[in-house]
């Protein structure tokens, strides 16, 4: 089987096509909270489309196109489509969220209803529902410090109202990211007091709570990069022993901060 059988089209490129002529897969297991739906629609609003749809061909003439990246854009991206206006040269969209109204100019192509998509051609459902579960899966998680940093100096520059609106945090997680920075690894001594014998003169407690899966993996990724920073002797201090120490202390701020990312009912 070839690569063009395969779908895997080296020259693909960024064509735009009638909105109304897409539709979403069956199968798409993103699911997005209302909160991010809605960061969604603030980076459209702010950014435009920077990232074009993924779609594929299918027999169908009322709607060829079948979306396999880009199910929740193409749905607000809709919704705006059908809501704009046009003004004088503008094409405006009025935004109105509990009694403030804002105005957004949106590009001439989106106005008259089309979107950016990279078409793949004709692939098999097979290949279809692995490029969704890949393209899903395979983002990648961030580095909690260099966010941190990132985020820090948003806040500095732009200001925390612009951040917050346009971020996929709200205020208190952002803080808690910005708070991460201000970390002093002589707060922490993970190893409790011990006599010459060895013998700890304190008893440790054991905090035991329920955090849902993917919190659990990213904890554990943050627990490997940490080892590997202490073997490799770098970063946060000249000794192993600091390394743990700051290392600790990033752990449990990056727990603090996904306690305030995880819905309370999925906590024990």
């Amino acid at each position: 089987m070839n690569e063009r059988e395969h779908g895997l089209n080296k020259d693909l490129a960024i064509t735009y096509v009638p909105m109304e002529k897409c539709t979403p897969n069956a199968w798409n297991p993103n699911v997005q909270s209302d909160f991010i739906l809605k960061k969604t629609k603030v980076s459209l609003l702010t950014f435009n489309f920077v990232d074009a749809i993924l779609v594929r061909e299918i027999d169908d003439p009322q709607m060829p196109f079948e979306i396999i990246n880009g199910e929740h854009r193409w749905m607000i991206a809709m919704d705006i489509y059908q809501k704009t206006e046009q003004q004088g040269d503008d094409y405006i969209y009025i935004w109105e969220e509990e009694g403030v109204s804002k105005r957004y100019v949106i590009n001439e192509q989106w106005a008259k209803g089309f979107i950016p998509v990279i078409n793949i051609g004709k692939v098999d459902d097979n290949k279809a529902k692995e490029l969704t579960i890949v393209l899903n899966s395979t983002t990648g998680e961030p580095d909690t410090v260099k966010l941190s940093t990132l985020i820090a100096e948003l806040d500095a520059n732009v200001g925390r109202d612009e951040i917050t609106e346009l971020l996929p945090y709200g205020d208190s997680q952002i803080q808690a990211y910005i708070d991460l920075l201000n970390y002093q690894e002589d707060a922490f001594n993970p190893d409790p007091p011990s006599d010459d014998n060895g013998s700890s003169d304190e008893e440790w407690t054991v905090f035991v709570c329920a955090i849902p899966p993917d919190a659990v993996d990213i904890i554990q990724s943050e627990f490997e990069r940490i080892g590997e920073l202490i073997e490799k002797k770098a970063t946060f201090g000249d000794t192993p022993d600091k390394l743990k120490r700051a290392g600790n202390g990033l752990i449990l701020e990056k727990i603090a901060v996904l306690s305030a990312q995880t819905p309370t009912g999925s906590i024990e």
